[in-house]
């Protein structure tokens, strides 16, 4: 009985124990994702409306210009993943694309044309790509042994915070000011901040957490993409991977949460505070959960994960009013706070340490696939069977997904303490 009652204190001297001991860089990275992605959430939801109210840009033309610039942010993942471990420069990669990001967003109050917009949307989307799978490489290089999935939840949980207060500062500018120039210069300067924080906070990994020695020795060349070196890849890296695909195929863009909150009856100006909500719950559950993945059970911590989104999908494929949608959407941020950042420790587990950064190119490949066949679905079935169904295919792909992976036997985690 006294342990129950030391159960909370426990909790509480796990969370800010292992917040004292993430290494100064992953603090950097954290709160650079914050900056980053406080700004890039205001150019994501405000250009196609702008491109609409300044170009007369059909939605058409929105959704191919959308559909282009995110193709190529997902291919650039593959792309800089490879080349930090070919050239074995983390660093490099990460700093080279938040210039870039920060150097696009002037390109926006500047524009005289849909074109120009384009080229921002599309020098962002690269930026994007080039600095994701190197950043997670990065923080599995330099996590501590037992804290893999604290350092990366702090990541996801700074980094969501930073889109809900990007939001929020978005809705506000726009509601003083009408000026969609005003709002996009307001964008560059926590890109401008993010670029000179990484510069002062930021060491490559030529010392890592693993064995604290610097990591000169020479070693013959081989390219990551190589036959051998795909095999060097265990069944456990396919696995977690495999399971990631299963939760993102349940798991769609936010905009059909907006969509469907307007279905239920709210305002088109209030719609997206769900996407706030979210956010913030988003970043509530990552650090926690990621810990908690770090103490006990990275698996245990991901079924969590699982039942809020089964949960969510629940509420919501049955609310019968906009309260109902609130706490759906609650749920919602809670799960993905959790089935974000705890596969990304995983990935960080199992990966050959000298091939991490190809290891979270394949990983983020297989989300952008997973992604794509989770959107058709959600849209499918919301145009022919209403928005709620959307909801319902989401659950019954989780629910088969799971069946399947609980199926395959074997799928042993290695330890991380």
């Amino acid at each position: 009985m006294s342990n129950v009652r030391e159960l909370p204190e426990i909790i509480e001297r796990s969370l800010l124990g292992s917040l004292k001991h993430i290494p100064r860089t992953v603090w950097g990275l954290a709160i650079a994702t914050f900056l980053m992605n406080a700004s890039t959430i205001i150019i994501f939801s405000f250009s196609p409306l702008y491109l609409t109210v300044a170009f007369g840009v059909t939605a058409i033309g929105i959704g191919l210009i959308e559909a282009v610039v995110e193709c190529t942010s997902w291919l650039m993942r593959v792309v800089s993943g490879v080349l930090s471990d070919f050239f074995r420069k983390r660093k490099l990669f990460i700093l080279i694309s938040y210039a870039l990001a920060a150097l696009a967003r002037p390109i926006f109050p500047l524009a005289t044309s849909p074109l120009w917009i384009f080229v921002g949307r599309t020098i962002d989307r690269i930026a994007n790509g080039l600095q994701a799978t190197p950043r997670e490489a990065l923080i599995a290089d330099l996590s501590p042994p037992g804290l893999k999935g604290a350092c990366f939840g702090l990541r996801q949980a700074l980094g969501t915070a930073g889109s809900a207060v990007g939001a929020l500062v978005g809705v506000l500018v726009m509601a003083k000011t009408q000026d969609y120039k005003l709002l996009f210069w307001v964008a560059t300067i926590p890109a401008l901040l993010a670029v000179g924080l990484l510069v002062f906070m930021m060491e490559d990994n030529r010392f890592t957490a693993e064995n604290m020695k610097p990591t000169k020795e020479k070693r013959a060349f081989k390219s990551p993409l190589s036959l051998s070196s795909i095999r060097e890849f265990s069944l456990s890296f396919w696995m977690v991977v495999a399971v990631t695909m299963i939760i993102l195929m349940g798991r769609f863009s936010g905009a059909f949460l907006i969509m469907f909150a307007k279905h239920m009856g709210m305002e088109d100006c209030y719609a997206p505070t769900v996407m706030i909500v979210f956010n913030v719950m988003s970043a509530l559950s990552a650090y926690p959960l990621g810990v908690l993945s770090d103490k006990f059970n990275r698996k245990f911590a991901l079924g969590i994960g699982f039942v809020m989104i089964l949960l969510a999908d629940a509420v919501l494929a049955f609310a019968p009013n906009v309260m109902w949608v609130y706490i759906g959407v609650i749920l919602w941020g809670v799960q993905f706070g959790i089935t974000q950042s705890i596969p990304m420790a995983m990935i960080a587990d199992v990966a050959p340490k000298h091939l991490r950064g190809t290891a979270f190119g394949i990983f983020y490949l297989a989300n952008g696939i997973a992604l794509f066949f989770a959107n058709a679905i959600a849209g499918f079935a919301s145009k022919f069977y209403g928005p709620h169904a959307s909801f319902a295919a989401s659950a019954g792909i989780i629910i088969a997904g799971l069946m399947v992976v609980y199926g395959i036997s074997k799928f042993k985690e290695p330890r991380t303490t």
